[in-house]
């Protein structure tokens, strides 16, 4: 679940892990973030469709838990512990990305969310998306609309080139 929320709805690590079901509307289409970068209390992200359809099928029946949806028994609650772990699932698999490694770290799924909906939305829109304070960190790091594009246009090629983080699944 963990990763589905970073891949899928672009949730920082600490966001992710703290998603309560009762946080959850699908009806309004969003999640209440309790623990969020910005602290404050009504912070909420959007709920895309694939974010919609990834929770659907981990709950089938629509009704998530109460508490978190991620329990510290099937993740651990050390968040640097829960790095390392995914860096050296990453590395066996050899996932490439920013690690000092070379390889994904946990951050590359909300990186990647960023980017495959770059070229999809406006920037506005992308900003709310990844939920930055400042629409310049938004258009630093994901307006390469140009590259966005081309993944969307020609995905076998962007993929063989390495531009998987711009291609959508």
């Amino acid at each position: 679940v963990l990763l589905g929320l970073a891949w899928y709805g672009g949730l920082r690590r600490g966001e992710a892990r703290n998603v309560r079901g009762q946080d959850v509307s699908f009806k309004l289409h969003q999640i209440v973030l309790p623990e969020n970068k910005a602290k404050d209390d009504d912070h909420t992200t959007l709920i895309t469709g694939e974010l919609d359809t990834f929770l659907r099928q981990c709950w089938p029946d629509g009704k998530l838990p109460e508490g978190k949806l991620i329990s510290d028994r099937d993740v651990t609650p050390d968040e640097h512990e829960l790095s390392k772990r995914f860096r050296r699932i990453a590395k066996k698999a050899a996932l490439r990305g920013s690690g000092k490694d070379g390889y994904c770290v946990l951050h590359d799924l909300r990186r990647s969310f960023g980017s495959r909906w770059a070229g999809k939305v406006p920037a506005q829109v992308l900003q709310r998306m990844m939920r930055h304070a400042n629409i310049k960190t938004t258009l630093d790091f994901y307006a390469d609309v140009d590259m966005a594009a081309l993944a969307l246009l020609w995905p076998e090629q962007a993929r063989q080139a390495g531009v998987v983080a711009n291609v959508t699944d």
